[in-house]
């Protein structure tokens, strides 16, 4: 429960500036803190003292849109028991509500696009929420530990969807169908499929309208041997069907484009998979420790493999001069090698291929030999810290031109000048300090 005193340090006082009265840049009215918006447009609300029963927040404030509620605003309100969330506001930022134990309604308005994590992390007497078809994006952990919710209804738009929405929330009216639990919107009552029934299941299929498999959904399900991944689904979730250790077949539909982190990790039975044409990523550690793994093929559509994707997977790997191939791909590089040279015919590095950590007490480095490396003209693809702290002298690019970055957090394109990866010095030195990007080339 928020305990603060007002002070006189707390209250806006205004100044006449050529006769106008200046907008306060924070002040207070009734229990909830104001903030004015760095470019003097809108307020976001930012703070509440020891505010109850039913809450309004204001539309406007001193003339002007209030669009935002700010993280931890209403931060361990108990004694409030409804708020009115007026029309424009837009974003709800995270743990914004979170600990408001006597919060039984909120009315989520149309105007909002982003609800970010933990945001009613802890209301423990909300029953039912709406999401708006508004929203585009729902962080993670949204209502956890909420012991009274029943009902959700989420957004028929939503891009983005975090992990462990309800996690602690026992009494959530899941719709069931073939084995697995569905949370839908207005429109699609299977549009997130949040988890196995139990973790005891031997099959599932799949809803054809589900657009989302939650993170985790099928973790540690021993007994599921297969399972069919299709319909509107895109990518997969994180870890989705770690520890399916009878998992044998897997069906991945033709609107895959990307399996997520740890998706099969630890899935030891599997043997073979057919990755779909369409598929342009497959994250970090996908298929770690699918032991069993000795049947897979990677389409050419394929432009980034995280690291360890394949580690554990011993029957794929093929040692050619230095290097551990699967499908063309290098996964990883004999770290005593001084120098390597590619051979024709590969068509990628995975992220962080060439790094080989070696830890001293607390700290860790590249333990890496590698101070030369040849690229044939055939690689089109280079992971994101395929080379960070290598000793790498020099760097032979067969083919120079038509290279550029992606960054990995920013989405940011940088042409990579075919003069500087002409020169092996200057080649090298761009990719030992290449950390979040991953390189590419036309053609």
């Amino acid at each position: 429960m928020k305990k603060k005193i007002l002070t006189l340090a707390l209250i806006c006082i205004c100044t006449l500036i050529g006769g106008a009265v200046c907008a306060c840049s924070q002040s207070v009215s009734n229990g909830i803190e104001y903030t004015l918006s760095s470019d003097g447009t809108y307020y976001k609300v930012t703070d509440a003292y020891n505010v109850k029963g039913e809450v309004v927040i204001e539309a406007t404030y001193n003339g002007l849109p209030v669009t935002e509620i700010y993280n931890f605003a209403f931060y361990d309100c108990e004694k409030m028991t409804s708020v009115t969330i007026p029309n424009g506001i837009t974003k709800i930022h995270s743990h914004a509500f979170c600990g408001c134990t006597s919060l039984a309604s909120v009315e989520i308005p149309d105007s909002v696009t982003e609800i970010h994590q933990s945001a009613f992390l802890r209301c423990s007497s909300l029953v039912e929420v709406v999401i708006p078809d508004s929203v585009t994006y729902l962080g993670h952990s949204m209502f956890q530990n909420c012991a009274a919710l029943e009902r959700v209804t989420l957004s028929a738009n939503l891009e983005y969807i975090g992990d462990s929405l309800f996690h602690l929330s026992d009494n959530v009216q899941y719709n069931i169908y073939n084995n697995a639990k569905y949370v839908g919107s207005s429109q699609n009552d299977y549009m997130l499929l949040y988890s196995a029934e139990s973790t005891d299941i031997t099959s599932c299929e799949i809803h054809e309208d589900t657009q989302f498999i939650n993170d985790y959904a099928f973790s540690e399900c021993t007994s599921l041997t297969e399972i069919t991944i299709d319909g509107d689904m895109s990518e997969t979730g994180y870890y989705a069907f770690n520890g399916c250790t009878a998992l044998e077949k897997v069906t991945l539909g033709e609107n895959i484009t990307e399996i997520s982190i740890g998706c099969f990790t630890g899935c030891t039975a599997l043997t073979s998979i057919n990755i779909p044409d369409g598929v342009t990523i497959i994250e970090s550690t996908a298929f770690y420790c699918c032991s069993s793994l000795e049947n897979l093929t990677i389409p050419d559509s394929v432009a980034s493999i995280g690291s360890g994707a394949f580690d554990g997977c011993v029957k794929l790997w093929e040692l050619v001069d230095g290097v551990y191939l699967i499908d063309g791909w290098v996964m990883f590089g004999d770290d005593t090698k001084t120098e390597i040279t590619l051979p024709d015919g590969v068509r990628g590095i995975a992220d962080s291929a060439f790094v080989s950590y070696v830890y001293e007490g607390n700290s860790a480095h590249n333990g890496s030999l590698l101070t030369y490396i040849y690229i044939p003209a055939s690689v089109k693809h280079i992971g994101s810290s395929a080379f960070v702290g290598c000793p790498l002298e020099t760097a032979v690019f067969e083919d120079p031109e038509g290279w550029s970055t992606y960054g990995y957090y920013d989405g940011k394109v940088t042409e990579i000048s075919a003069e500087d990866l002409a020169d092996p010095s200057v080649a090298a030195s761009l990719l030992s300090y290449s950390y979040s990007e991953r390189w590419h080339k036309e053609g």
